[in-house]
């Protein structure tokens, strides 16, 4: 994403699945994170004329999606896990890929 839209590394930093309009096929860039002395600050951009759009192709949409729903699967997957170490410790690895396939987590 760097090389293709020129975003600087705060601005990769800074992104947010909302600023993925996958309706629209727009990419906004509008925050940034940048890290200070002591503590990492979340922002608005370096400058106002830094806020911008980039157009989206459907091959980039289609990344996004999959990276968007990847991240949901890791989640879902992370609470289950802990869930399951909670309620029942003893459950071998090959139950939990089991339980998961059931509910389409592959």
């Amino acid at each position: 994403m760097t090389l293709f839209f020129g975003l600087r590394r705060e601005e990769v930093l800074g992104l947010r699945w909302q600023a993925i309009d996958f309706k629209n096929k727009i990419m906004k860039i509008n925050h940034t994170v940048t890290k200070g002395t002591t503590i990492t600050m979340a922002n608005t951009t370096k400058t106002v004329s830094s806020a911008r759009e980039y157009p989206l192709t459907d091959e980039q949409i289609e990344m996004f999606q999959k990276l968007k729903d990847k991240e949901a699967k890791r989640e879902i997957l992370d609470t289950i896990n802990t869930i399951i170490h909670l309620k029942d410790y003893e459950m071998s690895k090959n139950d939990i890929k089991t339980r998961c396939k059931k509910i389409n987590l592959e």
